[in-house]
């Protein structure tokens, strides 16, 4: 489920009609989980469009309209985009909205047995789906010395230090420390000082990582 201190990157890729791929561009958007007193919004925070001005409008003109379908709504869920095995079948990534959590249960169970935003036209929810050349990947805030930063869901500790030298690494697992929200306000987490375990642990959306 999509929470503060969350984001949705959407990566879009459009090829013109009777164009090849070569002529094909892409765009990159960003949007932050809001929560208002009237509920959940996804709003634009960045986009990263291709240097031609059609996709740009193509681009623009889909995120208004993504933004403006996924207001003030009590819950935000994401469903990967995934491959069913048995009917060798693509399931796109969708995004639902519901002002109530049976509303979304429901939902949930009708989308495992036929991945389709048509199976809900007549209920109080709101869907889209990123068919053929979109993807969307939920992403979380967390603050690394201070700064904030946005990764992956289910980014461990070890991505946070890429780039590191192999001194300044082995400096960083010794004195790593993970502060996480709780009940209103940041509490230290606890592990074992291990340098094989540490890397491992994954980051919450909120985190906040010091070395």
């Amino acid at each position: 489920d999509l929470t503060p201190n969350m984001s949705v990157q959407v990566i879009r890729t459009r090829i013109p009609n009777h164009a090849s791929a070569a002529n094909s561009s892409t765009s990159v958007s960003r949007y932050l989980v809001r929560f208002e007193k009237n509920g959940r919004s996804l709003c634009l925070q960045r986009l990263d469009s291709g240097s031609k001005s059609s996709h740009e409008s193509y681009a623009l003109e889909t995120d208004r309209n993504l933004g403006s379908t996924f207001r003030k709504e009590e819950f935000l869920r994401l469903f990967f985009e995934g491959i069913e095995a048995s009917r060798n079948m693509k399931r796109p990534a969708l995004i639902l909205g519901a002002h109530t959590i049976g509303d979304l249960r429901s939902a949930t169970a009708t989308l495992l047995d036929n991945p389709s935003c048509s199976q809900l036209k007549n209920r109080r929810i709101d869907c889209i789906a990123f068919v053929e050349f979109g993807a969307a990947t939920p992403m979380l805030r967390v603050y690394l010395n201070g700064r904030p930063d946005e990764v992956p869901l289910g980014t461990p500790v070890a991505r946070l230090l890429d780039g590191l030298t192999r001194v300044d690494r082995v400096r960083a697992l010794a004195s790593i420390r993970i502060q996480r929200f709780f009940r209103g306000s940041y509490l230290d987490v606890s592990f074992p000082r291990n340098a094989e375990l540490i890397p491992r642990i994954p980051v919450y959306a909120g985190d906040k990582i010091s070395w």
